[in-house]
């Protein structure tokens, strides 16, 4: 399980990593077209600063222009005076005037068309200037949206970041977790194999203790047989059986187990004769009642014999 966390914590901080180089190219992007922004609106700016000034220009030179022709206009409406008087005056000399009105007519023409153009060279600069200013504000609005997002990926670099390093401590308490573990695994199995070599000596001795039982049960079994059989009108009663050793000896019942147990020859039959003894065992064979020890009286200079 501790593996699998820490490949799980090895994934979400390679995905981090990625996601951390994601956001500093994106950094990098922005920063990268807020420059042109800013080159661009100070291109716009002076661009709006020259229309403005040619549009100055051409307000300024506009009192100029009206100026002269209004002392065209006087000029002509003072000609006209003149005109009339001369010829109310003098009709013969009316060719002459009308030919001074028209050179004077044609003089102001020029002074007019120019004004015209002027005019019309002032309201281009005025169109200019308001399309500039329509442009420049759409830069500088571009231009807080960019630095409004580039404010935002700080901000969630900088959370990025904290849960970068919240993954690096957790990753390096994970690896001090199997560092323990696999110290406690040592441990573990330093302590088993101990374990596994006492449970092997628990085995054989239970092994032994029911090798003991099993023969003591099965001693048990012929040496009730022989004493029953030799009791008063039993098949033995004549053969001299004078009992179990064990019996005929002094110990104590609560503790006669574990002494026949210890000392197996506690189970031996005591007879008299060694003739008795081999009855006693053609008894055992007939009935199937396993083996026993025997101990004749008359041979107990040269030992018990089976």
């Amino acid at each position: 399980k501790i593996h699998e966390e820490l490949n799980q914590t090895k994934e979400e901080f390679s995905a981090y990593e990625r996601r951390d180089i994601k956001l500093r190219e994106e950094i990098k992007h922005l920063k990268a077209q807020k420059k042109k922004l800013d080159t661009k609106i100070k291109t716009e700016t002076k661009k709006e600063a020259d229309a403005t000034t040619k549009g100055t220009e051409a307000e300024e030179s506009i009192p100029e222009f009206e100026k002269q022709a209004q002392d065209l206009a006087e000029n002509k409406a003072e000609q006209d005076e003149k005109l009339e008087a001369i010829f109310e005056e003098m009709k013969g000399v009316t060719d002459k005037l009308r030919l001074d009105l028209e050179k004077k007519t044609q003089e102001l023409a020029p002074v007019t068309q120019e004004r015209a153009v002027f005019q019309a060279n002032l309201d281009t600069a005025q169109t200019e200037v308001k399309l500039l200013e329509d442009s420049t504000t759409r830069a500088k609005e571009q231009l807080a949206s960019a630095e409004k997002e580039l404010a935002s990926l700080d901000a969630t670099q900088s959370s990025k970041r904290e849960e970068l390093a919240a993954c690096e401590d957790e990753l390096t308490e994970a690896k001090q977790r199997i560092i323990d573990a696999e110290n406690e695994e040592k441990q573990l199995s330093g302590q088993e194999g101990l374990l596994a070599k006492r449970n092997n000596e628990l085995v054989a001795t239970l092994e032994e203790a029911k090798a003991a039982l099993q023969s003591s049960g099965a001693r048990s079994q012929a040496v009730a047989g022989i004493i029953k059989a030799s009791k008063q009108g039993g098949e033995l009663s004549k053969v001299g059986v004078l009992g179990r050793l064990g019996d005929l000896a002094s110990i104590s019942e609560e503790y006669d187990v574990a002494v026949s147990t210890a000392c197996g020859s506690l189970d031996n039959i005591v007879v008299q004769t060694t003739a008795g003894a081999q009855k006693c065992l053609n008894f055992l064979r007939k009935h199937g009642l396993g083996r026993a020890s025997f101990i004749p009286l008359d041979k107990m200079k040269k030992g018990a014999h089976d």
